[in-house]
This record gives structure tokens, sequence and C-alpha cells, in this order.
């Protein structure tokens, strides 16, 4: 499975959860040409031609964003097969379309939590299945710490692997 980090510099489809416009993005993503905003409230942000200058896709699985879209019709805009006013709205106007499969395309799985809230399980693309809010973490952290980041757990697992990996070498028979 590929690194997360990794998957953000490469993927051509890139997923935000939760994205509140709480943190700066660093950085240009030219691989991306698909945007998927899952529960974001601010997108405007998002939408720059100099983060994303090959977007050309949204997949859209939030409420109504809190700013006008001043390039909302640069994009193609995907919605889920729901009864709701902004997805209504952007379908009069000819703006989106819908995909009956967009939800189970990106969400894994829902558990009511303990807070009212639901905890929800991610399909990211081009990495496979992870805890929303853990995902989250990660995206915020690597847009906030300049694409750099550090893990104990990332370290641990690189060297372990490496140490494994020389092993098998000098264990090898001839």
């Amino acid at each position: 499975m590929r690194q997360l980090y990794s998957v953000f510099n490469k993927t051509p489809t890139l997923c935000f959860y939760k994205y509140q416009n709480s943190y700066p993005l660093r950085g240009v993503f030219p691989h991306v040409q698909t945007l998927s905003l899952i529960h974001c409230t601010q997108i405007a942000p998002l939408l720059q031609s100099s983060v994303f200058p090959n977007l050309r896709t949204i997949h859209y699985l939030s409420a109504p964003p809190k700013e006008l879209i001043p390039d909302a019709l640069r994009f193609k805009w995907i919605f889920p097969s729901l009864v709701h006013p902004f997805y209504s709205g952007m379908m009069e106007a000819g703006i989106g379309r819908i995909d009956e499969t967009l939800i189970t395309t990106y969400v894994d799985s829902m558990i009511p939590a303990e807070d009212g809230l639901v905890d929800m399980s991610l399909h990211i693309p081009d990495y496979g299945i992870m805890d929303g809010d853990r995902y989250e973490y990660y995206m915020r952290h690597y847009f906030t710490k300049n694409n750099v980041h550090y893990s104990p757990f990332d370290d641990y697992y690189q060297r372990s692997l490496a140490k494994r990996f020389m092993e098998t070498i000098v264990n090898e028979k001839s």
C-alpha cells in the first residue's frame, strides 16, 4: 500500500474530508484532476488554479458551501442521487450531474458516535480504506507542515522494513 503522503502528491483524485478553511493549502498539485469534497464547508480556497492547475471535476458530498464559488462553471460537478436543494439548484442551472454510486465510491461505513455525530470510514483513491477522522488529521498535518511529515509509526515502520529486508539478504542462501 502506498504511503498516504505519496498519495497527496501523486493521485489524480484527491479527497478532502471536513475541510473548513482552517489551514492553508501549500504546494501545487498538477496531477489532481478530480477533487472529492466530503463534509467540507468552505471550498473556495480549494478551487484555486494556482493550487490545482489541472482540476476538472468536483465530486461533491457536502452541504452547500458557505461562500460563492466564482469559477463554479469551470468544473464538472458530480452529486449523489439525493434530494437536496443545493444539488437540485446546481442541476437546474446545468452545472452538475448525478452519479448514483458517488456515496459508495467514497464512504465505506458509518457508525454512530457517542457525541451524536457519525464516525466514517472512507475509500481513499489510490490508498484504500481509512478512518475519516484519522485521514482528516493526516490531511491537515500535510497541508500545514508544508508537505513535510513526521510520524513515529511511519519512522518505526520504515526502519523495521529496512531491517527485515537486510536480514533476508544476509540470510539468503547462495
